[in-house]
């Protein structure tokens, strides 16, 4: 007898647990629906303002990857005209 009133309370135990389960399925389904168009409206406009940060920061990085092999050739070209500034000024009198 306990054990038919035991196997009752797990069946419909169950029974409740699977009612909650298609519940919430379903409210989840809804508010999946009704999220949606939100969803795809942030998402189109995360990748529009993503795009254009993605090319400037390629576009650094190649300009940047072009530019540094010839640092040294700036560097050699500075010093070339501190020299010639440096030697372009008149001496000063001494008394």
């Amino acid at each position: 007898m306990i054990a038919f009133l035991l196997g009752g309370a797990l069946l419909a135990g169950t029974f409740a647990i699977a009612m909650l389960a298609m519940i919430g399925l379903v409210l989840r389904a809804a508010f999946w629906l009704v999220l949606l168009p939100f969803k795809i409206l942030f998402g189109l406009l995360g990748l529009a303002l993503v795009i254009p940060m993605i090319l400037v920061s390629v576009g650094l990085l190649v300009l940047f990857a072009v530019l540094t092999p010839l640092l040294p050739l700036v560097l050699l070209a500075l010093m070339v005209w501190g020299l010639v500034r440096l030697f372009e000024r008149p001496a000063r009198v001494r008394v």
